[in-house]
């Protein structure tokens, strides 16, 4: 199995709207078909490298709702890419390699 996971630089300014923004974004994922689970981690650390890690279940389903003109639109509206980006990210896609789910109570 693989897994998305996406490593993501946030001002901290932009803390609140980063994360209405991105639960704007995970609304719109959590319609597309074969849809499994999303989650985000913000970094307790004071100076982490990326504030932000957001992981998806199944990339396909991410590829398939980032294609969209929707997904155009709302990545413009959040700041990434363009000439003055907001926030960046760090996308890959990755194998799983362990996964404890269920182990620990």
């Amino acid at each position: 199995p693989v897994t998305f996971i996406n490593a993501m630089n946030v001002k901290a300014s932009d803390d609140t709207l980063f994360v209405e923004m991105w639960d704007e974004g995970a609304r719109y994922v959590a319609t597309q078909p074969g849809f499994i689970a999303t989650s985000l981690h913000k970094s307790q650390s004071t100076a982490p490298k990326f504030q932000y890690h957001h992981g998806l279940g199944k990339p396909s389903v991410f590829v398939a709702a980032t294609s969209t003109e929707w997904w155009k639109d709302y990545r413009a509206r959040f700041g990434f890419g363009g000439e003055a980006p907001r926030s960046a990210a760090t996308p890959a896609i990755c194998d799983i390699l362990y996964d404890a789910q269920g182990l620990f109570p």
